[in-house]
């Protein structure tokens, strides 16, 4: 019997610490409820490619904004930064979502809302709009 509340009791702490990490990042969003906030004004897209990685394209609406810049805030990154309204959110998307999820975590802490599209391919795949 102890052994059981013992295990029960690891599972939750467990369950409750996973809640914890998911808890601060940022929200996923479907490509068209990207497109539809960006549309309506309430969003803007960074994508954050390297630029190696936009010879396949970009979402059309989309601003570029590499996760190298960020990580070495460069000029482009302070522009973007300071252009970026504060009233909207940001959505942010990469290749897989990892490098997205990293710029999100920056923007989240100087005070920005932000969501993770996750990838490219699903702005493509939901036939959304984009430059090449």
């Amino acid at each position: 019997m102890a052994l059981k509340t013992w295990t029960t009791a690891l599972l939750s702490v467990g369950f409750i610490a996973t809640l914890g990490v998911d808890a601060s990042a940022s929200s996923p969003i479907t490509a068209t409820e990207a497109a539809a906030k960006v549309q309506a004004g309430e969003a803007v897209l960074i994508d954050v490619r390297e630029a190696d990685e936009l010879k396949y394209g970009k979402a059309a609406p989309a601003i570029s904004l590499p996760l190298s810049d960020v990580q070495n805030h460069t000029a482009l990154y302070k522009k973007v930064i300071e252009g970026l309204d504060p009233k909207k959110q940001v959505i942010v998307y990469c290749v897989s979502g990892a490098r997205s999820k990293k710029v999100a975590a920056d923007l989240e802490s100087k005070g920005f809302k932000t969501a993770n599209l996750g990838s490219f391919k699903l702005w493509q795949d939901a036939g959304l709009p984009i430059t090449k």
